[in-house]
């Protein structure tokens, strides 16, 4: 009868609402027995006199009965229900069997039952209740050993509870397959997250892939299409590096095309792939942004060509072209480099603890390095020139590590170079007054060969503001660092004043044109006024300066 008077009632108001046994909220609360009403955007419990109405926002999901969707908050909110509709089910079906589990006299038994059930939300005056008997029973010496009946019984309901959210997630993508497609994609990659061998996810998941890709089978497919496919990532072919990488390096190397990133890697794992390419590209833009000019220059480049190793001992031990690794040593210490030569850039990436965060920095900054060097618009592929006897070096380096100590929001695609915690920063901060800095004119009028004579040494003690303890410092790590605060200040400083001269300073050193290169040419200060700038400006920050936020 239920069901019959739920169709009358549904044919009279079919435009404006449809029928749900439950709705679960955004804190875990579930609603049974309610009506999703389309019009209002409300959840309706009750009949007539009692009807009571729940604003949407309050929800993360509502469905049918048959477990059909009709709304949620976004995927994760989804989800998080499927986990709350699970605990219940778990908690009910393991309450129902308490008093068998008492019974079975087995006292880790009826603990585990317990507290199980109290884990899936088991609570109240009937918990303390059980409790105490549970209690009382571990106290008592037993004459006679657990009731193996009994015990298989409790047994057997536990190994049950063990696959009712996998259940409920495999009911859902089946009901959502043909309707909502990528949902009961996702729902089948979490599905596999807990049960990787489920049977019947993987004849659907056999069914759905795309028999057109390559690169591996169905499970490999289904996180290509959720984590790549979105970010308009493809699958390069027959390109002249592809079929050289494979010759001198892995037969199984493939390549990925995104936007100015060429992606050249054995790794398998979209993860990391997404990751190193959100990475990538998202520096490009920023670059894209800073060199923009009226009238751009046409490069050759058809993107960066980056070599992702599978591992930090293959990156050690091969350049991916089949030349010699010269120097493993130095290799130990990096995460990565590029290659002004060769234009290539060579990183590995693992997803050891906190290592994205140390990855990225270097990934940024070497990518720097080969987007300026092939894709910056304000000059000709012609017009390069790298010398290592020209001065201004510092503005390489230093670019590089400002870019790299930029905060960037991979998800909303933003960026912001201003950090009052920067390494840079606060390394001139802390030094400045001590003798211990590199002499500014000697910095500024440096060249790349003077400065790789630098000692890599760690011998010089500071104490920084943002970092714990004392720190031992390199002469060539602080020339980095220096080198980067002139361009924090040169960035930031006076409203800006100084960043299109700034631009300008790192295309002549890249053109090579070493008359450009003097520091009063280029910002109009003797290169003692700007060191005296960089530590003024140090401890502007220091004591509170922030730039002004941009219109």
């Amino acid at each position: 009868m239920r069901r019959v008077f739920a169709f009358v009632l549904l044919l009279a108001s079919a435009s404006v609402s449809a029928f749900a046994d439950r709705a679960v909220t955004l804190d875990g609360n579930i609603l049974e027995k309610g009506r999703y009403d389309k019009k209002t955007k409300e959840f309706v419990t009750g009949r007539e006199k009692s009807e009571r109405r729940h604003a949407i926002a309050q929800f993360a999901l509502i469905e049918t009965d048959t477990g059909s969707h009709l709304h949620s908050a976004d995927l994760a909110a989804r989800l998080r229900a499927y986990r709350y509709l699970a605990a219940r089910e778990r908690k009910k079906r393991l309450v129902a069997v308490l008093d068998t589990a008492y019974a079975s006299l087995d006292k880790a038994l009826v603990r585990e039952v317990f507290e199980r059930a109290q884990r899936d939300g088991f609570g109240g005056k009937k918990a303390e209740k059980f409790k105490k008997r549970l209690e009382k029973l571990e106290k008592k010496t037993l004459r006679t050993g657990p009731r193996k009946d009994k015990v298989e019984k409790v047994r057997k309901v536990l190994d049950g509870t063990a696959t009712v959210y996998t259940n409920l997630l495999m009911q859902r993508i089946e009901a959502d397959i043909e309707s909502e497609r990528e949902t009961a994609l996702v729902l089948l990659r979490e599905l596999f997250r807990l049960a990787p061998k489920h049977a019947k996810g993987l004849q659907v998941l056999k069914k759905v892939a795309d028999p057109k890709f390559t690169l591996g089978g169905p499970r490999l497919w289904l996180d290509w299409h959720l984590d790549l496919e979105p970010a308009g990532v493809q699958i390069g072919t027959g390109s002249a590096n592809l079929s050289r990488f494979r010759a001198v390096w892995r037969k199984d190397i493939f390549e990925v095309d995104a936007g100015p990133v060429r992606l050249f890697t054995p790794v398998k794992d979209t993860a990391v792939i997404g990751r190193c390419l959100a990475w990538g590209q998202l520096t490009c833009k920023a670059l894209e942004q800073i060199f923009k000019t009226e009238k751009p220059f046409r490069r050759a480049s058809k993107g960066l060509a980056v070599l992702l190793y599978a591992s930090q001992k293959e990156y050690m031990t091969t350049t991916g072209t089949g030349r010699e690794v010269r120097n493993p040593g130095f290799l130990e210490w990096t995460s990565g480099h590029y290659t002004p030569m060769e234009r290539l850039s060579r990183f590995y990436w693992h997803k050891g603890r906190d290592a994205e965060r140390r990855i990225a920095r270097t990934f940024v900054h070497e990518l720097t390095h080969h987007w300026i060097d092939e894709l910056c618009p304000r000059f000709a592929d012609s017009q390069r020139r790298r010398s290592g006897n020209i001065p201004g070096y510092w503005v390489v380096e230093g670019f590089a590590t400002l870019m790299e100590e930029g905060r960037y929001d991979l998800d909303n695609g933003t960026w912001n170079f201003f950090d009052a915690r920067a390494t840079s920063i606060d390394t001139v901060h802390a030094l400045t007054g001590t003798g211990k800095l590199i002499d500014w004119p000697k910095l500024i009028t440096m060249t790349q060969r003077h400065q790789m004579t630098l000692s890599s040494k760690p011998g010089m003690k500071m104490v920084r503001r943002w970092a714990m303890g004392e720190r031992n410092q390199s002469l060539a790590r602080l020339y980095y660092e220096q080198s980067a605060a002139i361009c924090q200040f040169l960035y930031h400083a006076e409203n800006g004043k100084y960043r299109e001269r700034l631009a300008d300073f790192v295309v002549n050193y890249y053109t090579g044109r070493a008359e450009k290169l003097d520091a009063m040419a280029a910002f109009g200060l003797t290169a003692t006024e700007l060191g005296k700038r960089v530590e003024q400006f140090a401890k502007d920050v220091a004591d509170g300066w922030r730039p002004k936020a941009r219109k």
